[in-house]
C-alpha cells in the first residue's frame, strides 16, 4: 500500500519527546490498579548504534512492514526527514489518520543468565547477572538499517527498574525470519517472559498519537 503523507504536523524535539516518553505506561497496573511507569526515572539518550550491537526480541518481522519502512523512509526524505537517523520524533497525517513515528527504542534490560562455555574448558554452574540491551519499538526499521549497512540513531534507555523487565526476552538476529503473516502460535512470535504476554508491554499509544500497538 502506498502512503500518502497529507501534512507533517508536528516535530516534537528531543526534550519533549524525553519529557513524554517518561509518562508511558506499562499495559498492566499494579495490584492496587495503579499504572506503572517503568521510565520515569530511566536515562535516556539518543545515540548511533551498529544494529548487530541489539539483539531483537522476535522471531519474525513482516514483509510488509519491510516494505512499510522502505516506503515511509522515501517519503518523508521528500520533507528532509530520515527516518532511519531521526533526532526527534515525528507527527503526520495520512489517509488512515494521525501517526507519530520515534526514533527505534533500545532498552538496556538486566538479565539473569548461565554461561555454556564452548571455547574453553572452565564450567560455572551458578547463575549470573548481565545486561543486554534490546530492541523494543523500531524492529523493522532496524532491519531496514542493518540491510543497508546503516548506523541508525536510537533512543536507548538504561536504569529501568529490574521488576519492570520488558514482555520477551532477547533473542539472536540468526534466529528472525522475514515472514508474509504473523505467526500462529505463541513459541513462533517472541520469548514471552510472562503467560498474560502484554501485561509488561510499554503503552507507548498512550503518549504518542498514532503510535505502535501489540499484535494481540
Amino acid at each position: 500500500m502506498e502512503i500518502a503523507i497529507k501534512e507533517i504536523k508536528k516535530i516534537i524535539p528531543y526534550s519533549g519527546l524525553e519529557e513524554r516518553l517518561r509518562q508511558v505506561p506499562l499495559m498492566g497496573r499494579d495490584e492496587q490498579g495503579n499504572q506503572i511507569y517503568p521510565y520515569r526515572s530511566a536515562n535516556i539518550s539518543l545515540r548511533e548504534i551498529s544494529v548487530d550491537e541489539v539483539n531483537p526480541t522476535t522471531f519474525y518481522l513482516l514483509q510488509s512492514g519491510i516494505e512499510h519502512q522502505i516506503r515511509l523512509n522515501q517519503e518523508l526524505l521528500k520533507y528532509g526527514i530520515d527516518t532511519l537517523r531521526l533526532h526527534s520524533a515525528v507527527v503526520f497525517e495520512t489517509e488512515q489518520g494521525i501517526r507519530t513515528l520515534l526514533p527505534p527504542i533500545v532498552e538496556v534490560q538486566e538479565e539473569h543468565v548461565k554461561f555454556e562455555n564452548h571455547h574453553g574448558d572452565r564450567t560455572y554452574p551458578g547463575t549470573y547477572r548481565i545486561k543486554v540491551p534490546l530492541i523494543n519499538d523500531g524492529a523493522h526499521r532496524l532491519y531496514l538499517a542493518r540491510m543497508r549497512e546503516v548506523h541508525p540513531t536510537v533512543l536507548y534507555l538504561s536504569g529501568i527498574p529490574s521488576r519492570y523487565p520488558f514482555y520477551a526476552f532477547p533473542n539472536h538476529w540468526d534466529d528472525v525470519r522475514v515472514v508474509d503473516e504473523v505467526p500462529r502460535n505463541k513459541e513462533e512470535k517472541k520469548l514471552y517472559r510472562r503467560e498474560e504476554s502484554y501485561a509488561l508491554y510499554r503503552n507507548l499509544d498512550r503518549v504518542f498519537e498514532g503510535c505502535s500497538k501489540p499484535r494481540t
